[in-house]
């Protein structure tokens, strides 16, 4: 696929959205348990490919903070739209206790409506000869041929892991992609009204040659995989460090997006501002990692979107690979 960049009018345009749901049953969640009778992670257990999960009235603002990860294996729609204030899943992690918060598994097709994904926090590389790579996907996790559909959701505060350091003669490992959302190879992602805000990657491992920090710190798009925005927000996000051994590694590429090769994504009404990306240590300000707002090797359509205030990259609004 050749890449292209279309920039249309720097207008906003704020259209209405309609989400398709299934026709199988509904299941509703009636409390904020991580696990057990009535809980969220026992409603996707029982779920069957096209039923609904709601939530009970008194879940309203409410958080579930979670033991592990939730994975979504059938294709299923869980909706808090009929809360005023949503609700929020909590990966509930620290430097020692540490999950994703989503994990959608591979061909299922999900959509998730007003919902608040937040304190993901995957694992650090590890490995035998070099540093492993930091896990992926910090917040969501999408697997390979999934679509998924997110309608009033927030990605935020999430974070990947670290990659694992090496000894002199090896490779550290590279940071995790994805802070926020990780979209697997030939997945299909729709954001609608969406905020994706705060997330990180993580540095790369020090060896003899050190690992880059993760790139895509709000949204990492996999090769031929397909993204599109409407009246999203992408902010505030930061890309790692490159890891400080011998030979220091980059920092992190695409501070809000980074879209591998054979990409398409289209935004439509959007705002990519604030994000920044890592450093190399112990250089000068040229070495920061490449793109700060967006970094594309695919496809790339705007219309009507903003890009301001993305800083400490190497080119601070869009990047091309390869240009």
């Amino acid at each position: 696929m050749k890449r292209h960049v279309l920039l249309l009018g720097l207008v906003f345009i704020l259209p209405n959205f309609l989400a398709a749901d299934g026709g199988g049953s509904t299941i509703t969640v009636v409390n904020i348990n991580d696990s057990g009778t009535g809980s969220l992670r026992a409603a996707l257990a029982a779920a069957s490919s096209g039923d609904t999960i709601d939530f009970d009235a008194g879940l309203d603002g409410q958080s579930i903070l979670l033991a592990s990860e939730l994975s979504l294996a059938s294709s299923v729609c869980v909706d808090a739209s009929g809360l005023a204030d949503g609700l929020t899943i909590d990966g509930n992690t620290s430097q020692n206790d540490r999950r994703r918060v989503l994990n959608i598994g591979p061909g299922v097709v999900v959509t998730l409506k007003s919902l608040s994904i937040t304190g993901g926090w995957t694992a650090d590389g590890t490995g035998t000869f070099g540093g492993g790579n930091g896990g992926n996907g910090g917040g969501v996790l999408i697997g390979d041929s999934a679509e998924v559909t997110m309608v009033a959701c927030a990605v935020q505060d999430c974070r990947t892991g670290d990659g694992g350091d090496a000894g002199v003669r090896s490779s550290g490992g590279l940071g995790g992609h994805g802070g926020g959302i990780y979209l697997g190879e030939d997945a299909e992602l729709s954001l609608k009204a969406c905020s994706i805000s705060g997330n990180t990657t993580g540095i790369g491992g020090a060896a003899g040659i050190s690992g880059n920090g993760g790139s895509g710190s709000g949204i990492y798009v996999e090769k031929n995989a397909e993204i599109t925005m409407n009246s999203c927000a992408i902010s505030d996000n930061q890309t790692g460090d490159g890891g400080a051994g011998a030979e220091t590694g980059f920092g992190g590429e695409g501070g809000g997006i980074f879209l591998e090769c054979d990409t398409l994504a289209t935004m439509t009404a959007c705002t990519i501002s604030g994000n920044r990306c890592g450093i190399k240590p112990l250089s000068a300000e040229p070495a920061r990692g490449l793109g700060s707002g967006i970094v594309t090797s695919g496809t790339l359509q705007m219309t009507g979107c903003t890009l301001n205030g993305n800083q400490n990259g190497r080119f601070s609004c869009v990047y091309l690979m390869g240009s």
